[in-house]
């Protein structure tokens, strides 16, 4: 066949023959099954030995720092900024299957197609891209075809195409979090006590999916003075990656909500009469928590979020970590510490429709692979092939 009527192929070679690689599905799932086809046309007879396919994955790491360096003096001194970069890589995966072997050392003109079939290993990372301060980090996967020859002075034939990959999502079952209450005493001029506030939450889930909804439960109790604002909750996500001794990072929210703290139990302020004539410390501050628990228990104060699908999965790796937390807060007045809540949660892939690797359930909700919620930018390889 031409070398234009490749399915879904990308495409590379030389004037003697071009080889390319398609793939039946443009991603797979950690553990699970990857199939395709390479294809070869041989314009001209060609001294071959062997085709060989391999299924490389990768952590990656660009760092990037400044320092700065003074020279001369007087009106000559002179403030240099230089620019200094370090690249690390750890190797994930890497699976070389021979698809064919010429024991004639040679192939004739003709079109040629060599179909194959893998499983991926389990506990592969998904597929993700981040940047910042000027340096970038990725997990990629590719599938490479080459085409050895046979004459030392010819270069092997080769083709590459990325892949994507999702890590298996996480079993059905929800992980609650019920957050210890945190609390916060309230000082006037930084030494006059005014009283304290409590803040309370519960998670009805911690291990998300992308695309989840939970929900989340607050209570608060304001034994002070001070008037509280607002109460927020907000899921953030922190990416960092490493190489040469120097780190850079980036960081946002994924997703954000906030709560009426005029509708909120038990967030309004109290006069500095109704303070003093509280009962004593230890009763009172069992009397807050029991309050705090009935509220929570009760499923008054909730507020629903979602996942969207655009978060990446929380991971650690060696040269790169992806963090989420979730952060609960009360804002107050100026110069008044605020009570806040850090409750840890993980994000993976959504689960799985209609069945998938071995060991992880189907269920009804899931939603298929799609594509990276942020791109990776080819290297110079796959951004020089051709896609057909």
């Amino acid at each position: 066949r031409s070398r234009a009527s490749f399915p879904r192929a990308t495409v590379m070679g030389n004037a003697a023959a071009t080889l390319a690689i398609s793939l039946d599905q443009e991603a797979a799932y950690s553990g699970g099954s990857l199939s395709g086809r390479a294809y070869l046309y041989v314009k001209e007879e060609i001294k071959c030995t062997a085709l060989q396919l391999e299924v490389f994955g990768a952590e990656f790491s660009h760092v990037h720092w400044t320092t700065q360096e003074t020279h001369g003096s007087g009106e000559n001194r002179k403030t240099v900024t230089k620019h200094h970069h370090a690249y690390a890589r750890r190797r994930l995966l890497r699976v070389v299957v021979t698809l064919a072997s010429f024991p004639n050392g040679s192939l004739p003109p003709g079109s040629y197609e060599f179909p194959f079939s893998l499983v991926l290993p389990s506990g592969l990372p998904s597929s993700m891209y981040a940047a910042g301060g000027g340096g970038s980090c990725k997990i990629s996967y590719s599938v490479k075809a080459r085409l050895y020859r046979r004459e030392w002075h010819k270069f092997d034939i080769r083709a590459k195409r990325p892949l994507l990959v999702s890590a298996a999502p996480f079993p059905p079952e929800p992980v609650p979090y019920f957050a210890s209450p945190h609390t916060v005493p309230i000082n006037t001029f930084c030494c006059i006590p005014n009283g304290t506030i409590t803040l309370g939450a519960v998670a009805d889930d911690t291990r998300l999916s992308r695309g989840e909804t939970f929900g989340v439960g607050v209570a608060v109790d304001n034994s002070s003075t001070a008037q509280i604002n607002s109460v927020s909750v907000k899921v953030k996500e922190f990416v960092s990656w490493r190489a040469g001794g120097h780190s850079n990072h980036e960081w946002r929210t994924v997703v954000a909500a906030s709560f009426d703290p005029l509708t909120l139990q038990g967030a309004a302020k109290k006069a500095s009469a109704d303070i003093k004539a509280a009962a004593s410390p230890g009763e009172a501050r069992d009397a807050v928590l029991h309050r705090l628990y009935e509220t929570l228990h009760s499923g008054s104060q909730r507020s629903s979020l979602a996942i969207p699908p655009t978060a990446r999965d929380t991971y650690q790796g060696s040269v790169l970590s992806v963090r989420h937390r979730m952060l609960l807060r009360a804002t107050t007045g100026c110069c008044i510490t605020d009570p806040e809540l850090d409750l840890p949660v993980c994000i993976g892939p959504p689960p799985l429709l209609g069945g998938g690797p071995a060991g992880y359930p189907a269920v009804p909700m899931g939603v298929p692979v799609v594509a990276l919620p942020v791109p990776i930018p080819p290297d110079q390889e796959e951004a020089s092939a051709q896609s057909f």
